[in-house]
């Protein structure tokens, strides 16, 4: 088998730095696209918006993986749907195959603590788009990433599902305690 070069994450990704619309083009009335600023508007598994603006500079796509690459770096949501993304928040998804955004927030996941190391900031840890794409990319045969891929994938979704039913759960335990 011959040599491997070494891959970043920048060779099968593409990083989509978020940039801040003007203050003017943005509300709380449900008026334009859906804006994401930073970790405040993440969920356990997606985000929920509270602003929205008339002026989207970046977006994220339905599937991208949702970073916070300031304040609270580090914190990852999955984007259900397009997203206005303020300069808090990077997308990332895969060049060529979308199934691959489990292994991909794998990768990152696994890199974390060295790229949280290197992260610049004096009260806040900022990572740019250049330190993103720096991780490194396990070279391995594409059949075991999408294994790997597989397996993120619906162990995700399995932890989401848990989620919603606890919350269902925790409901019926309200309404039950309310009517006795």
């Amino acid at each position: 088998m011959g040599e491997h070069l070494p891959v970043k994450l920048g060779d099968v990704a593409e990083i989509v730095m978020g940039q801040s619309p003007s203050s003017e083009t943005c509300n709380r009335d449900g008026i334009g696209d859906p804006l994401l600023n930073g970790p405040t508007e993440f969920g356990p598994h997606h985000p929920s918006p509270i602003q929205f603006t008339t002026d989207p500079r970046k977006h994220s796509n339905p599937g991208d993986l949702l970073f916070c690459v300031r304040g609270s770096t580090g914190r990852m949501n999955w984007s259900d749907r397009r997203y206005a993304i303020g300069r808090g928040i990077a997308a990332i998804r895969h060049k060529e195959n979308r199934l691959m955004q489990p292994f991909i927030r794998s990768v990152i996941e696994y890199n974390l603590p060295n790229l949280l190391q290197v992260a610049t900031g004096s009260v806040f840890s900022n990572v740019s788009a250049r330190q993103l794409a720096q991780i490194p990319y396990p070279c391995i045969e594409e059949k075991e990433k999408e294994a790997v891929a597989a397996f993120f994938g619906a162990l995700d979704d399995k932890i989401d599902l848990n989620r919603r039913m606890n919350e269902t759960l925790e409901a019926m335990a309200r309404a039950f305690f309310r009517d006795w």
